[in-house]
């Protein structure tokens, strides 16, 4: 069976696909990378929050055995310049100087004192949540505006 020239064109321009098909299927492909990468820079920042979480307890924990074993203020056992930066997670922790208020809860959290400390947790990069609270009684609270205590500190 021959093909003559007609047949030929019309089986030739079935054979890939139309610029409008095309122009969907990369529409659809990038669609689905930002989705992706969104996902995993939300992912790593919920990472280094429940990393900063961590240690701003383990830092609360050692103050309370100290002042167990010294029987000094928590004031006396950390320098007031005192901090310490996370390398994986991008948080600095300190010793709150002053009183710091929370957003949620809406509640003003205490400095350090002889029977008080808050500990504060900041994000070296923007971050909703704004800084992470921790004191002396176990209170926990976040700065950021909008931001959500549920949201912000990881079970």
């Amino acid at each position: 069976m021959r093909m003559d020239a007609k047949t030929y064109n019309r089986f030739r321009g079935q054979l890939g696909f139309t610029m409008l098909e095309l122009s969907l299927a990369v529409t659809i492909l990038v669609l689905v990378i930002v989705v992706a990468v969104a996902s995993l820079y939300e992912h790593q920042a919920r990472k280094a929050r429940k990393q900063a979480t961590k240690r701003l307890q383990e830092v609360a924990e050692w103050l309370h055995m100290q002042r167990g074993a010294t029987r000094t203020g928590f004031a006396d056992l950390l320098a007031p310049d005192w901090s310490s930066t996370l390398a994986d997670s991008g948080y600095r922790i300190s010793l709150a100087r002053g009183q710091v208020v929370a957003s949620d809860p809406k509640e003003v959290f205490p400095g350090a004192g002889p029977d008080t400390f808050t500990l504060l947790s900041e994000p070296e990069k923007s971050d909703d949540c704004g800084t992470l609270l921790l004191d002396e009684r176990g209170r926990r609270g976040v700065t950021g505006t909008g931001a959500r205590l549920a949201d912000c500190w990881p079970r």
